[in-house]
């Protein structure tokens, strides 16, 4: 996989941007439960066509990836 294109992303206000991208990439594990959380209406994988299943995209619990960048949504700093 190549890494994303950010070039046409444009900041609202420059001087506090929301797009942070990382000059190196770093690997991450990401929990796909709390990345895409399921639809209430949605088919459980074992009730789907054997057709959409071959076509599907594979989701495990946990999925390796890289991190080229995030997205800042709060100013708001949790203490642990």
């Amino acid at each position: 996989m190549t890494a994303p294109d950010f070039d046409s992303w444009r900041e609202q206000w420059p001087l506090t941007p929301t797009l942070r991208r990382r000059a190196v990439a770093r690997p991450v594990k990401i929990e796909m439960n709390r990345a895409l959380p399921l639809a209430r209406n949605a088919q459980r994988p074992d009730r789907l066509p054997l057709r959409v299943l071959a076509g599907g995209v594979r989701l495990e619990g946990v999925m390796s990836g890289d991190l080229y960048a995030w997205l800042k949504l709060s100013s708001l700093h949790q203490s642990t």
